[in-house]
């Protein structure tokens, strides 16, 4: 999976906020953010995702994200490779 950079980047509401796709056939459905903003908000910072960060402070009402990519970009792991 691409984790796409924030820079320059708009976010679709529709869209998940770490790859920027919908939930087409090929990808999970994607779900609402209810708990863990401030784990995404910190792995923003840590994988240097500057505008996501942003947009992440900003309090929007409403985060969409696929599990998966969910899954992969808050996994600690995945920062030292």
């Amino acid at each position: 999976m691409e984790f796409h950079s924030s820079d320059n980047c708009t976010y679709d509401l529709s869209l998940c906020v770490i790859c920027q796709r919908d939930g087409d056939s090929s990808e999970q459905n994607l779900s609402v953010v209810t708990h863990g903003r401030a784990k995404l908000i910190q792995r923003s910072l840590d994988h240097s995702h500057v505008q996501l960060y942003e947009y992440l402070m900003s309090n929007p009402e409403q985060v969409l994200v696929h599990p998966s990519c969910r899954s992969k970009y808050v996994d600690e792991k995945r920062l030292s490779q």
